[in-house]
């Protein structure tokens, strides 16, 4: 006969509260269906309640990892320049690609986009190379490769007309088996850019854009 499970009915682990035994695991361990104290619900082994491995829904661990991100941003601020539109820009370049939490993570750290290991490690470095790179109030930084990540050699200051430019340009096109942007088959066949863009938007077979 199987040893009767232990009652954890309502008692508090961390941020987690079980309610009742939902089954077992493939090791024989009890399953209980808890409640968050954020609001979520989560099941977890009684094993793991009672040894203090789960904790929380998983809110706990996105809290201490925003944490994370939050110091080792403000860990910059020496510089003197933390209320700078750059520095925001700096700021928000890197927690798009590394905090799940932020509503456009997925367009960039979700998909793969990282800032380069100078950029990240200090905003000094960051903004001595957008001093040098025509930087002003009045421009975006803007990835030259939309599948490349934030560096010195994969970016540039452009206005919004220049940064739909750079969008179009790296639209990607398949021909004879390969799959590149615009720009670069444009460099490929010699067709200019602005040809091959008009030949494609008015709707020419892509063999035929390529080769007349």
């Amino acid at each position: 006969m199987s040893a009767k499970p232990k009652d954890l009915t309502d008692k508090h682990f961390e941020r987690l509260i079980p309610k009742k035994i939902v089954g077992k695991d493939s090791r024989g361990n009890y399953i209980w269906y808890c409640e968050c104290s954020c609001g979520n619900t989560v099941n977890v082994t009684a094993t793991a309640l009672v040894t203090g491995r789960k904790k929380s829904c998983g809110c706990l661990r996105r809290e201490n990892a925003k944490e994370k991100i939050e110091k080792a941003i403000d860990s910059t601020r020496t510089h003197g320049k933390s209320n700078t539109r750059l520095y925001r820009i700096w700021k928000d370049m890197i927690r798009r690609t590394i905090n799940p939490n932020r509503s456009n993570y997925k367009r960039y750290g979700g998909r793969g986009i990282e800032v380069c290991s100078e950029w990240k490690e200090g905003f000094e470095s960051f903004y001595n190379w957008s001093m040098k790179n025509g930087y002003n109030d009045t421009l975006s930084i803007d990835r030259k490769d939309n599948d490349k990540g934030y560096s010195p050699d994969n970016c540039q200051w452009t206005n919004k007309a220049e940064q739909a430019n750079n969008k179009a340009s790296n639209r990607k096109i398949t021909y004879r088996g390969k799959t590149k942007t615009v720009a670069e088959w444009s460099k490929i066949t010699g067709i200019p850019y602005t040809k091959l863009m008009y030949r494609i938007n008015a709707g020419w077979d892509i063999e035929k854009a390529f080769t007349e």
